[in-house]
């Protein structure tokens, strides 16, 4: 299996201090890894409606994130985990929010938490 880390979180894990950078960059490589394996455990019923509210949350959310859009993703990201806080998907691109505007404490939560999230025998 090939893991690609998308370039902004390469360059915001290698450009952080070094104390903070080798504890970041671990877990941004084990969340590349789950980003591309995808972890769907606990989801509801893709019929239901608060299915089809979390995918748009987010996918709107990745958007933003993608664009920099910081405001709208933070918004959106925030009522994905709010919606199915199991999924680690979403705590994972919060955390990568988080990192991306230098907040180390609350991105090192939500990477945790994503982290904490993923199955045993996702990799």
């Amino acid at each position: 299996m090939r893991i690609t880390v998308p370039a902004y979180v390469w360059q915001k894990a290698t450009r952080s201090s070094a104390t903070q950078g080798g504890k970041f960059f671990a877990l941004l490589l084990g969340l590349a890894a789950l980003n591309s394996i995808g972890c769907h455990r606990g989801l509801p019923a893709p019929s239901s409606k608060t299915y089809a509210s979390y995918v748009s949350a987010f996918y709107t959310g990745l958007a933003a994130l993608e664009v920099g859009d910081d405001v709208r993703a933070d918004a959106r990201l925030s009522q994905a985990t709010e919606l199915i806080p199991g999924e680690p998907a979403a705590w994972a691109d919060w955390g990568i929010l988080a990192l991306r505007q230098r907040n180390f404490d609350l991105a090192e939560q939500r990477l945790e938490r994503a982290r904490a999230l993923v199955p045993d025998n996702a990799g």
